[in-house]
């Protein structure tokens, strides 16, 4: 896992925490979640974490903790931990407390956020960032950052200038304990999502890739799940009638701008595949 953005080798503080997650084969989006966390708490403390991946030979969560005073985050699906429990425990080296189970993730976005510190052989924090699915599971350490004060937009992301560098990543943790638990949360809605319009100057038609990139990040962070493009389709009407109430040259424009539409989200669907 990379390290953030504009963080130079040797600028940051040495690493008092670490992120761990469970899947026993690579999954893009519980990647990102730990990038996610290790970047946001980068923000707000100036330090970066060690990773691990529990499920590997070797790895122990008992001496990530005992090496890693600050505490950590565990980032895990649902049948992530399961796999987990049905080894018995060897990964997890401990057994989840009640309301933490992964049975209660069940459904579409379903995500928790709670603290399993009690169930250690240390007293620093310990945070479970678990969902129904790698989604889901991605959407958890979004709510385990907006409890410290992060917010997401469409436009960017807000991480108030007040809270830059202005606690250790043993304080953000031990907030984050105090408020936990945060959940079983279930979007109440199955679709959520944009419908941007077409044919204005700030419309999708007039989006680049980077700006459509960006659109579908924030959607993930906010815990959206569907953009529709909204259009003026060409009437199916003869074709006097047709130039009669849209002239062919207005004609000609909104085809254009479909096809080139078009050709963006082919070139993403290819990209994100």
């Amino acid at each position: 896992l990379a390290r953030p953005a504009g963080a130079a080798a040797g600028s940051s503080k040495s690493a008092g925490h670490f992120v761990a997650t469970l899947s026993a084969t690579p999954d893009m989006k519980i990647q990102r979640a730990a990038k996610e966390a290790n970047r946001f708490l980068y923000e707000l403390s100036g330090e970066l974490a060690t990773f691990v991946d529990l499920s590997t030979a070797g790895a122990s969560l008992s001496a990530m903790r005992a090496s890693h005073p600050a505490g950590g985050f565990i980032i895990a699906t649902a049948a992530d931990i399961a796999m987990a429990l049905d080894h018995s425990g060897s990964t997890l080296g401990f057994a989840l407390p009640p309301g933490t189970d992964h049975t209660v993730l069940v459904g579409e976005g379903t995500h928790l956020v709670h603290d399993i510190s009690g169930v250690g052989d240390s007293g620093a924090p310990l945070l479970l960032c678990a969902g129904s699915d790698s989604t889901a599971t991605l959407y958890a350490v979004y709510t385990a950052l907006e409890q410290l004060g992060v917010r997401f937009r469409i436009h960017g992301d807000v991480v108030p200038a007040h809270l830059k560098r202005a606690s250790t990543v043993d304080t953000l943790l031990r907030q984050l304990s105090a408020k936990a638990p945060v959940g079983p949360v279930t979007p109440s809605f199955d679709t959520r999502g944009l419908q941007p319009f077409a044919d204005f100057s700030a419309g999708p038609d007039w989006w680049n890739e980077q700006e459509f990139k960006l659109t579908f990040e924030q959607m993930a962070k906010m815990k959206l799940n569907f953009l529709g493009l909204h259009t003026y389709p060409i009437p199916q009407a003869p074709e006097a009638a047709k130039d009669a109430a849209f002239p062919g040259a207005v004609v000609a424009c909104q085809k254009q701008r479909a096809a080139d539409l078009q050709r963006k989200l082919q070139v993403l669907d290819k990209q994100l595949a």
